[in-house]
């Protein structure tokens, strides 16, 4: 019996090629051809053409490994370009415009004062809190907060940051207030809220960043 062979007319990338080169020697193009179709027409029968059709169209519109890793990085280098090294960086898989989650903290200061301790965030809530503004929601009064944060907050205005007051959840207390984290900030903060005590913070966002500035305590009456 006679087997008919066809041939077939591959293109790879010049850095593939270049490693195919490479390993020559060691690599039966034949055969693992041969196996990785045979493979692929499986999964395509086993699974259908409709399904298949989604897997497809998945693939080409959610990002690849090597696209989310080039994302990161672009995220990171112009984090750093906007307000230094970040002092905390982790992997965010569901921040689908950067996959990084990067923050820095940085106190200002004039002589031997501290006028602020921000916590500049990757967090694009731009268009919440314009949205937030818009609906009467957020506006602030900057003498309920230390006289010199007027000037902090007016050089962010000045730079087209949005500026908005909001009222700190359970874990923002922790986080801006308490700065205690784990089962010790929680217990901290059911004693406060059972007290009636409420906190509300002070932001500055653009499209790219937001920035925590300051954080004022209502006490109870």
């Amino acid at each position: 019996m006679v087997i008919k062979l066809a041939k077939v007319t591959l293109s790879v990338p010049d850095d593939l090629y270049e490693k195919l080169e490479k390993h020559k020697d060691r690599l039966n193009y034949s055969d693992i051809f041969r196996r990785a179709v045979s493979e692929e027409i499986e999964k395509i029968e086993r699974r259908g053409e409709l399904i298949e059709g989604l897997i497809h169209h998945l693939c080409g519109q959610l990002p690849k490994t090597e696209d989310k890793e080039r994302i990161r990085k672009e995220e990171i280098e112009r984090f750093t370009r906007k307000w230094g090294t970040p002092d905390h960086q982790g992997n965010d898989e569901e921040a689908s415009h950067n996959f990084v989650a990067l923050l820095k903290k940085q106190k200002i200061s004039l002589g031997d004062r501290t006028l602020a301790e921000l916590e500049i965030s990757n967090s694009r809530s731009l268009t919440y809190l314009q949205e937030q503004l818009e609906k009467g929601f957020g506006k602030y009064d900057i003498n309920l907060y230390d006289k010199n944060l007027e000037l902090l907050v007016e050089y962010f205005k000045s730079i087209n940051f949005t500026i908005a007051e909001e009222e700190l959840l359970q874990d923002q207390v922790m986080r801006y207030v308490l700065k205690t984290y784990g089962s010790q900030g929680r217990e901290q903060w059911r004693e406060l809220a059972s007290k009636g005590y409420h906190y509300f913070g002070l932001f500055a966002a653009d499209k790219e960043d937001r920035v925590f500035i300051a954080y004022r305590e209502v006490k109870p009456k």
